[in-house]
């Protein structure tokens, strides 16, 4: 780190040595540790499954600007399960770039160019993932934001080989370039104070077969009226998820807060095939994404409907409680119901610890037997 510093350090003197600008980089960094417990995830009534494992991880971000450009990176360092000498085998457990990508500011347009975050509405279309990513970001006016973008799916391009043939066959399929392209575009657009809705629209092309092409859509929104109502309902065309029918899903939220409580009170359904974003957890055991109790994602197993009340309770400056409910029926499967629990407390403004429990309790369809499935980890992290 003091030599990243030093160097650092280094290039801005020079910068300001030849001119009157000089560079900024800011170096920030996060870490986490989780003791996880699960207990019945494989939901298999004849087999006895408890797993209990060991996480953690340390990311430095690196955030540099020069006059009207500017670069975001971060970098993972440790990012996997525990496990001796294997854990930098295969696991993740090694240093990798999490996101690198630089940019410019042009008057009233953004551009940026590199492996981004794509993140969108409220979890339930696409949320933290990666792309290789050109976007322009237009601020029309106060009230409208217009976005288009440009993703590289797959980049067809084979290096040639040692012998003749290989290097005809490379050659041959470089020829062809059948790429997978991604295409984008959304619009924010604030409507007065408190309402406001985002559109996103995507077209995939895929050169190598044209029925993996495809469209999807979603519309976000976030209305306060003494209530929060948050929603999102989205689309994606069959051929973009491999099936037969288009599918849709969907939830809608209310968000009261009173005196230390904030209770929220969601829905949520997928049907013909709509699965949501991993990040998408309207309880600890839907979502998968960076979520140790997480056992599926919303939709997955079939048609599904949830509903879901929690309520948070903070209980001092630095304690937060948390309980929630929930029913889920999952056509063709289960039905299930959740109860959820944690406790956050802070030991420091940067400083954490989280522990939180799920027990989901299965009626399986069609008289199939299921496991009750039960989760807890807990966590440290901290920021720097």
């Amino acid at each position: 780190m003091k030599k990243v510093i030093a160097t650092a350090a280094g290039l801005m003197l020079v910068g300001a040595m030849a001119g009157s600008a000089v560079a900024e980089l800011n170096i920030t960094g996060d870490a986490r540790a989780r003791f996880i417990n699960r207990d019945n995830y494989d939901l298999n009534a004849d087999v006895d499954d408890d797993n209990a494992s060991v996480e953690s991880r340390i990311r430095l971000m690196l955030d540099g600007k020069y006059e009207n450009a500017f670069a975001h990176a971060r970098i993972k360092i440790g990012d996997g399960t525990w496990n001796g000498a294997q854990s930098g085998v295969g696991t993740g457990s090694d240093v990798k770039s999490d996101y690198a990508y630089l940019g410019l500011k042009l008057d009233k347009v953004t551009v940026t160019m590199g492996r981004q975050i794509a993140n969108f509405g409220h979890k339930f279309f696409v949320w933290d993932a990666r792309k290789d990513r050109l976007k322009a970001v237009l601020k029309a006016s106060d009230s409208t934001t217009l976005v288009g973008f440009y993703d590289k799916g797959l980049e067809v391009h084979q290096a040639a080989d040692e012998t003749p043939e290989a290097a005809a066959a490379a050659a041959a399929l470089n020829a062809q370039d059948k790429d997978v392209n991604v295409y984008g575009a959304a619009v924010v657009q604030k409507f007065g104070d408190n309402v406001n809705a985002k559109l996103l629209v995507i077209s995939k092309d895929d050169e190598n077969n044209d029925d993996k092409d495809g469209m999807g859509a979603t519309l976000a929104f976030t209305a306060n009226a003494g209530v929060t109502i948050v929603g999102e309902v989205s689309y994606k065309e069959g051929k973009l998820i491999g099936k037969t029918d288009d599918a849709t899903g969907g939830f809608v939220a209310a968000v009261v807060k009173s005196g230390n409580m904030t209770i929220v009170l969601p829905a949520a359904m997928t049907q013909d095939g709509y699965v949501a974003d991993g990040d998408f957890q309207p309880t600890y055991l839907y979502g998968t994404q960076n979520n140790p109790l997480g056992a599926l994602n919303f939709g997955v197993g079939g048609d599904t409907f949830a509903v879901a009340p929690s309520v948070d309770v903070k209980v001092s400056d630095n304690l937060t409680l948390h309980g929630a409910v929930a029913y889920a029926d999952i056509d063709g499967f289960a039905t299930v119901t959740e109860i959820d629990a944690a406790l956050m407390y802070n030991l420091s403004d940067k400083t954490h610890v989280h522990l939180k429990a799920a027990h989901g309790m299965l009626d399986g369809a069609n008289d199939t037997e299921l496991d009750d499935l039960t989760g807890a980890f807990v966590e440290v992290q901290t920021k720097f």
